[in-house]
């Protein structure tokens, strides 16, 4: 972890070769954050790795890191996660991600996207056929910004997506169902926190039906699945025959009686392909 001085900047600039993961322990100011990307723009830099978590970066500051990310060739992961970006720094932000096409991992979770927010981000991402993990969780994505998730699921080859605590709903599910069908590189699905209840559940089946052997993770826990739900997937899971790991705990349809599982038992038989 780095913090902002005159040493650490020189080391930037001269492409210290032991700087690749950039961590900072303080929030960001705009000229640091200037400062920071000018030397990230060489084809000589070793920075892989740049993680901003947290640390109150402005529009402005967005606008200096764009700038970068069109000429940079090395980073492979970016974590603004935590800071409030809003439609404004999401827009200044795209900016720059349509012209990277390096990028692997992104995490853009607790950042206020909303669904304008999600129109103009998918936008960009859909042109880097690299990017394989995208983070967007604790965001406002509704089944609106669904329809433009499922446009990123059939022109990406997205590994992970994780979505945890959006308001996607049943209907936001069904909108994905289609899309979840066509993509052939997901793998893991994180849908936990999204209000999603037994006709959500009944897409995610489908889904799981339809691509056997693909995925290995599916979370749909602290939803509103109930039984009914959770035995069609169940089911789901049984017919998909190679999916590691389904996760439906917290769930209403996950009770102690004799006609369901308890939350622990069922992870366990999930895990054995049931």
């Amino acid at each position: 972890m780095y913090y902002f001085s005159l040493e650490f900047l020189r080391k930037l600039e001269a492409h210290d070769p032991a700087i690749k993961v950039l961590k900072f322990s303080h929030e960001l100011t705009d000229l640091e954050m200037e400062f920071i990307a000018i030397p990230l723009k060489s084809q000589d830099t070793h920075v892989t790795s740049l993680i901003l978590k947290g640390r109150q970066i402005t529009t402005r500051g967005i606008k200096h890191l764009a700038a970068m990310l069109k000429e940079n060739k090395t980073i492979t992961t970016l974590d603004l996660s935590d800071n409030d970006l809003d439609t404004e720094g999401i827009e200044a932000l795209v900016e720059g991600l349509k012209e990277n096409t390096t990028l692997q991992t992104l995490d853009l979770s607790a950042t206020k996207i909303n669904n304008t927010g999600i129109l103009v981000l998918v936008e960009a991402l859909k042109k880097n056929p690299n990017l394989q993990k995208l983070n967007l969780s604790f965001n406002r994505i509704s089944a609106l910004g669904a329809n433009d998730l499922a446009r990123l699921l059939i022109e990406s080859k997205l590994r992970q997506l994780i979505i945890t605590n959006n308001q996607l709903g049943d209907e936001g599910v069904a909108i994905l169902e289609e899309a979840l069908k066509e993509n052939k590189f997901l793998t893991i699905l994180n849908l936990r926190l999204n209000q999603i209840g037994n006709l959500g559940a009944c897409a995610l089946a489908r889904v799981l039906v339809e691509i056997r052997g693909i995925w290995s993770v599916l979370r749909v826990d602290y939803n509103l699945i109930g039984p009914e739900g959770v035995d069609i997937l169940r089911a789901a899971a049984r017919w998909n025959g190679k999916i590691k790991s389904v996760c439906l705990l917290y769930n209403p349809g996950l009770v102690v009686n004799n006609d369901s599982v308890a939350p622990v038992e069922f992870q366990r038989n999930v895990r054995r392909r049931i």
